[in-house]
């Protein structure tokens, strides 16, 4: 069987239609990296990120925001960083250039599609996912080919609802059982509470990033800018 390439991998996520219950709107995701050592698997995507932009953590403007500042706080501390891996043009004409220095962690997500507004009259708010959506999600075999592509080493579980479809969808067992995983807290602004002592966990940081590099010899040492 040939190896599945993100080309063909983004352009069957874009015309997926398997759940009616999501949005179809999104642009579609931009090559932004090849292989890559570590996964970042999160909830579902955001309505102003890459289901707009065409990459994780930036908007249609080449801006992150509370969440993807704090994950590259987090990243760096590792040596990565939410940045491509290859200059990445967005529709809109921004250029996203490569952070020097640093290796990028590919992130995907548990669902591809947006779920929707949490209020849709509103219009606020980002929809938990649900079992139904995910299920069908991880049966189109998205997330394992993306693994199939980046041939990572170790997986990061983002958040507790990632962390939660995770568990209830055995995301685990079917699809991470051959990978070191860790979970980390959600990164967003309104979780200060648990994000702010976790970067301070030099223990868990340690560990990831033995596993990490544990076949490469020492970590690189991130530019003295991040520490």
């Amino acid at each position: 069987m040939n190896k599945p390439t993100f080309t063909a991998l983004y352009e069957k996520i874009h015309k997926c239609r398997a759940c009616v219950s999501v949005m179809h709107d999104g642009v579609p995701r931009k090559v932004t990296c090849g292989q890559s050592d570590l996964l970042l698997v999160m909830e579902a995507p955001s309505s102003t990120h890459v289901w707009r932009s065409g990459v994780q953590c930036f908007d249609v403007n080449g801006k992150t925001g509370s969440t993807g500042k704090n994950l590259e706080t987090f990243l760096n501390r590792i040596g990565y960083t939410i940045y491509p891996a290859l200059e990445t043009t967005l529709n809109s004409g921004v250029v996203i250039k490569p952070k020097a220095g640093f290796k990028t962690a590919y992130i995907s997500d548990c669902v591809m599609c947006w779920p929707g507004y949490k209020n849709p009259k509103l219009e606020k708010g980002n929809r938990t996912p649900t079992n139904s959506e995910c299920n069908n999600c991880l049966s189109q075999g998205y997330l394992k080919s993306e693994i199939e592509i980046i041939v990572p080493k170790v997986a990061i579980l983002i958040g507790e609802k990632a962390q939660i479809i995770a568990n209830e969808m055995r995301i685990k067992s079917r699809i991470l059982n051959d990978l070191v995983y860790f979970e980390i807290p959600h990164p967003s602004g309104s979780n200060g509470a648990k994000w702010s002592p976790f970067i301070k966990n030099c223990t868990l940081i340690a560990e990831i990033k033995a596993a990490l590099f544990s076949q490469q010899g020492d970590a690189p040492e991130p530019p003295s800018a991040a520490r």
